[in-house]
């Protein structure tokens, strides 16, 4: 049936079987349509053609069933358009078609090669549930209203290469086979692409997203690619799943973008990506490596809890405000240079766990770092800090795992001291651990609703805020700040006099630090250590004995701790100063020259001086080295008391000399 440019009022082959026995087309090629065009129910198992057909009314191809090709390029329909659960079972081409109203494909399906080339959709593009069984093509296409391909399956290649969606673009619950090209895409509007399955390589490069952009929950099997993409809103992309090389890098992020609970399977490149607004990759997983080399972040980096199985690569990476790694497991660190417009910038690792690597700032920028409970293994320090590594590190309870302090001997002694830090903490922000909404709206409101009613879009930020710090198991706040933490840590944490109050986070501290040293061997520095983890111990003691709440026998005891612990290091620097041993004899021998010449009637050996021989020979031998009969008991009992403390004082000294040496 051929109607080659004819004007027709209405077309109606509802219910219709065409099957001719040539293939001869239904050939409605230029033809002018002044109603509308009804196949619904239709059965044509012949070649249609609507090439440069003009509608004036609609088009419905409802429950229709092509055989054969079905070619509409160019045609325009000013009605409405319906193609719903109709079935195609060969090439379909729409190249340059015109839709001026609403336009709907929804549970239709394609067993072939499908053609939307410079597609003209001015009212709402509805493709839901659609099968395409081979490739479609919208490249150049524009959706001036709602483009929605919710729960769709793409078994080919997919291009939407510079598609311009004007209004929602919903690809939320798609099943996507083949390769996915969205290159140079614009969307004006809301881009949700959540809980899609992408089964190989994915491409935005160069694609825009004026407002929100959601890839929540969703799982990129191939390769992804958004390089040079802009996101000017919200970029949500949290519980997203990477199995191949995800690369973001050159992505301008101008609002809050959001990677939470990602998982990187592949490479993650985020190499000069720039983040305008808080940059979270909370609970993210890296399992090869994570590059953010010369990155920017102009407000928060929060990767608290994130995980690194391999390199962390940080390489002139700009923060405005000091970067969260709190709680982070990161197999190899590389923080190189690190810039920032502040004049101090604190990269907060608080409990964090770091095997090796290496951290070096050598580019002038003042930069700190709390390791605050943290477990440090073999990280090697290069910090311009004119000899005072030690003052840019917040140490605090933290663990040493391999970490070797032989390399930083000359910043450590003579003093030895690891809970002098001379930075600030000021990470004051709130943090909210995610903004991710989980449910997904219905189909029926979707399918119900208007354009601009985006249900699916509206963000609930139920989850509890963090102000800087740790999130609770019960979704309370451990500290009101960093700031406020470290207060109850110490005034260690800061220049100024020792304080009694911080004694027992100070011992713990030097006892990690000990038993890190003692792990790599370095005998000098676990000395160093065990005399200031004694030293805090005394503190401790104090402590508790000045603590009128404790018990009366508590506080005695503390008392008589602290007693001893100072005896032992005025003694023999608790077994680590043998010189301290020699003064202290000194003192011993003098001290009981003077008990000698006020219980003595005349000086042994008729000298002012026999008083110290007296007593230097007393506290060399338990049995004195003069004549003892003109002695009275007074005499005695001092004598035999002090060569008891030289007995014990001697043997002392050779055991701090061998431990020293054995040092």
């Amino acid at each position: 049936m051929r109607f080659i440019g004819a004007t027709l009022e209405t077309v109606d082959l509802s219910t219709t079987v065409i099957d001719r026995e040539t293939n001869d087309p239904l050939d409605l090629r230029h033809v002018s349509v002044r109603g509308d065009v009804d196949l619904v129910g239709a059965t044509i198992r012949q070649p249609v053609l609507l090439e440069a057909t003009t509608v004036s009314g609609g088009i419905d191809c409802s429950d229709a069933a092509f055989s054969h090709p079905v070619r509409c390029a160019g045609v325009s329909v000013s009605g409405e358009s319906r193609f719903e659960n109709a079935t195609f079972e060969n090439l379909v081409d729409f190249t340059t078609a015109e839709f001026r109203d609403r336009v709907s494909f929804a549970d239709a399906t394609f067993e072939r090669d499908v053609e939307f080339y410079r597609l003209q959709a001015n009212g709402d593009a509805r493709f839901q549930n659609t099968e395409w069984r081979m490739g479609c093509r919208f490249h150049l296409a524009t959706f001036a209203g709602r483009a929605d391909f919710y729960s769709s399956r793409f078994a080919g290649r997919s291009d939407f290469r510079s598609a311009s969606f004007d209004g929602v673009a919903r690809f939320s619950k798609s099943v996507f086979e083949g390769d996915v090209l969205f290159l140079e895409a614009t969307f004006d509007r809301e881009a949700l692409f959540k809980k899609i399955a992408f089964g190989s390589n994915v491409h935005f490069q160069n694609a825009s997203f004026d407002t929100e952009a959601s890839f929540s929950e969703t799982t990129f099997g191939g390769k992804t690619k958004f390089q040079f993409a802009t996101f000017r809103g919200e970029a949500s992309i949290s519980y997203a799943t990477f199995d191949g090389n995800a690369y973001f890098h050159h992505v301008r992020f101008g609002d809050y973008a959001e990677f939470f609970e990602c998982r990187f399977e592949g490479l993650a490149d985020f190499r000069w990506a720039e983040f305008h607004d808080v940059g979270r990759f909370m609970d993210a997983r890296f399992d090869v490596e994570g590059y953010f080399d010369r990155s920017r972040f102009l407000d928060v980096a929060d990767f608290r809890d994130a995980r690194f199985e391999h390199i962390a690569s940080f390489h002139a990476t700009a923060f405005a405000r000091s970067p969260m790694f709190q709680r982070a497991e990161i197999e190899t660190i590389d923080f190189v240079d690190l810039a920032s417009d502040v004049s101090e910038l604190t990269v907060d690792l608080e409990a964090a766990h770091v095997r090796r690597g290496r951290i070096r700032q050598t580019n002038g920028v003042e930069c700190f770092y709390n390791l605050r409970e943290a477990v440090i293994g073999d990280v090697a320090f290069d910090v311009d800090a004119d000899g005072r590594l030690f003052d840019t590190l917040l140490i605090a309870r933290t663990t040493f795992d391999g970490f070797d302090f032989s390399r930083y001997h000359y910043a450590l002694s003579p003093e030895w001291n690891l809970h002098r830090f001379s930075g600030r903490m000021d990470i004051d922000y709130d943090t909210e651990a995610s903004r991710f909404q989980l449910g997904e709206p219905s189909e029926p409101e979707m399918r119900t609703g208007d354009a601009g009613d985006s249900a699916d879009t509206d963000r609930s930020d139920d989850r509890p805020v963090v102000s800087g710090g740790a999130l609770s198991g019960d979704g309370s706040t451990p500290g009101r700040s960093l700031a406020a933490a470290f207060a109850r840590v110490s005034g260690a944490l800061r220049p100024g006099p020792d304080s009694i109050a911080d004694a027992p986070d100070r011992e713990t501290t030097y006892l990690k630090a000990k038993n890190g040293a003692n792990e790599v061997g370095d005998s000098r520095a676990a000395s160093a250590f065990f005399v200031r983890e004694m030293y805090f111990r005394r503190y401790a003691h104090l402590k508790r004995a000045l603590d009128r709440t404790e018990a009366y026998r508590t506080r005695a005891r503390s008392s008589a701790l602290a007693t001893m612990n100072w005896l032992l290091s005025m003694s023999c620097g608790y077994g680590e100063k043998p010189y301290r041993t020699l003064t202290f004899s000194v003192f011993v021998v003098l001290s009981y020259a003077v008990v000698y010449s006020l219980v003595l009637d005349a000086p042994p050996s008729g000298s002012a001086f026999g008083y110290v021989l007296f007593s230097f020979q007393s506290f060399t031998a338990l049995v004195l080295g003069v004549d003892t009969d003109t002695l009275d008991f007074t005499t005695s009992l001092v004598a035999a008391s002090q060569g008891f403390v030289g007995a014990f004082l001697i043997g002392l000294f050779v055991f701090t000399l061998t431990r020293s040496i054995h040092r």
